[in-house]
């Protein structure tokens, strides 16, 4: 890959959906393990195939796999981005530019850093602009009618989108993220998962007289819980993303541009069930306005945020674990039970925090080298003081680690 463009920042902030994605691929035997031990519980609750409410237990343990499956697509996604890359310039019907718009947004982004080819459809007014990989190290991005009127319309704003999606090429996000994203498909089928796997099952059997009623209902605020669970941490990463990409155009002074973009947004024709799943990968705009403009605490937001998450995650799981071991009689032991699961999990998940730590550590020598690596160019520095990085790593090293002595 040549080198392209004029030197610009470093991301400042680490790859947390490439974290994220190793992480789950070395828990991927244990997931596995998870899907066994699933359905031998099944198995042996003395559950009869004959009756509705276990098939309705059952269809919602193979309702629960699919998130892991579809993760699983997501991680062959990335080793075989060629493929991704063919799969959505047929789906999409992208060509090559083809008048003198498309190769001005093509020499805008080479200018700031992107190695990138566009490819457009000129026809489709369903999105606005979107990258995605052609291979490892090559990237592309797709252009559609939306965004060429706002090229002409608003140059200012339609450059700050751009310098977002710069942001994304620059630290390997594209392979996660962007148009035919497997991790995109992953949340386009959450609700009715969460419909149909959480909700449906708590009300048939919460009106059902089965006599098998009484195996489910202990664990109801489990399973209802179990999607928002297994999606946390991903969705976290991709807001993560998301924000860093805000803050990259942001520290290029055009934050005024993107926020003005952010409140008025541009017609795409699309629906409100689309609108609404957009919203589940990407954060609010009122969260982008407040990063966009929130200086160091912004940085510091955005260094803390993901590792933090998984604070949130063990809330989750209390909030639907203490209900369950409430109905199941455990009354006089939740304390116990709460501090020793929560132990569990912190002692469970230092293979997530443990190498965030260390990353938020080292990123500030580590950041120029990655953003080189993906864009192809020559880079500034991350444009953050050094020791803010080993301030926030100190400050989540000291916060997991009193937990977990609280817990053990």
């Amino acid at each position: 890959m040549t080198s392209v463009g004029l030197d610009q920042p470093a991301a400042a902030m680490p790859p947390w959906p490439l974290l994220w994605l190793v992480t789950y691929a070395v828990a991927l035997p244990a997931t596995i393990s998870g899907w066994v031990a699933s359905f031998n519980l099944f198995d042996g609750a003395g559950l009869s195939g004959e009756s509705p409410s276990s098939w309705l237990l059952l269809a919602y343990a193979v309702l629960s796999l699919v998130p892991d499956l579809l993760l699983l697509a997501g991680v062959l996604g990335v080793l075989l981005p060629g493929l991704r890359g063919r799969y959505v310039e047929r789906r999409f019907r992208l060509t090559p530019p083809d008048r003198g718009v498309l190769y001005e947004i093509e020499t805008f982004m080479r200018e700031h850093g992107a190695a990138v080819e566009v490819r457009a459809n000129l026809t489709r007014s369903g999105r606005l602009v979107r990258v995605y990989p052609a291979g490892l190290r090559r990237a592309r991005v797709a252009v559609f009618a939306p965004f060429v009127k706002q090229w002409r319309a608003d140059r200012a704003g339609a450059e700050a989108v751009l310098l977002h999606e710069i942001a994304h090429l620059r630290t390997g996000d594209h392979l996660l993220l962007g148009i035919g994203s497997p991790f995109v498909a992953l949340l386009n089928v959450w609700l009715p998962l969460l419909l149909l796997g959480g909700v449906l099952p708590w009300v048939v059997f919460a009106l059902s007289d089965e006599p098998t009623a009484w195996v489910l209902a202990g664990q109801l605020p489990l399973l209802v819980t179990e999607l928002p669970r297994q999606l946390l941490l991903p969705v976290a990463a991709l807001w993560a993303a998301e924000l860093a990409a805000d803050r990259h155009t942001a520290r290029l002074g055009r934050s005024d541009d993107l926020i003005r973009v952010l409140q008025h947004g541009v017609s795409t024709r699309t629906g409100r069930y689309q609108r609404m799943l957009l919203g589940m990968s990407h954060p609010p705009p009122g969260m982008r306005r407040a990063v966009l403009l929130g200086g160091r605490w912004g940085d510091v937001a955005l260094l803390a945020g993901w590792p933090l998450s998984l604070i949130l995650l063990l809330v989750v799981i209390l909030v639907g674990a203490v209900p369950a071991w409430l109905l199941i009689g455990q009354a006089p032991t939740l304390l116990e039970q709460a501090m020793t699961n929560s132990g569990g999990f912190l002692r469970d998940s230092a293979r997530l925090w443990v190498p965030a730590i260390v990353l938020l550590a080292l990123w500030p020598v580590l950041g120029r080298a990655w953003t080189a690596w993906w864009s192809g160019a020559t880079t500034a520095g991350v444009g953050i003081p050094t020791r803010l990085y080993l301030a926030v790593a100190a400050t989540v090293l000291v916060l997991f680690g009193s937990l977990v002595t609280v817990t053990a």
